[in-house]
């Protein structure tokens, strides 16, 4: 999973940034960025990996499990499929009610002058219904 921050990059008067204005300082913070978000997801994924056999040895298909894209659904379904258990439950996804902050703009910064002067990046989220996954009867 790999996401283009560059995609949500605006300049400071309103206006999508192009990919070719990306600085070098924006385009190395997003890579550090991107990594820190994969070891998350990645780690997010493990732990309902783990959540999930125990919740099997258990019978217990009650639980519902944080996530917080379809990438990551889609990796846990693809893990109960290899699993190779007979139960007569599938894995689904819904909304939930509460809300999480998901971002939606970022504002170029300025570092044309020196240390003092300079603005950092602006981030701007938006909410968004969470998502989890679930064990549904067949």
């Amino acid at each position: 999973m790999n996401k283009d921050f560059v995609q949500n990059l605006y300049n400071r008067y309103g206006g999508k940034k192009q990919y070719w204005d990306v600085i070098f300082i924006e385009k190395k913070y997003f890579k550090i960025i991107n990594d820190n978000m994969i070891k998350k997801s990645t780690k997010r994924i493990s732990d309902i990996k783990e959540r999930i056999i125990k919740d099997i040895k258990k019978n217990n298909f009650t639980k519902k499990y944080q996530i917080t894209s379809l990438y990551e659904y889609n990796c846990i379904k693809d893990f109960i499929n290899e699993l190779d258990i007979n139960i007569n439950y599938e894995l689904l996804w819904c909304h939930g009610d509460q809300q999480m902050n998901k971002l939606d703009k970022i504002i170029e910064g300025d570092y044309t002058c020196c240390r003092d002067c300079d603005r950092p990046m602006k981030f701007i989220n938006k909410k968004t219904y969470v998502i989890y996954c679930y064990f549904s009867k067949i």
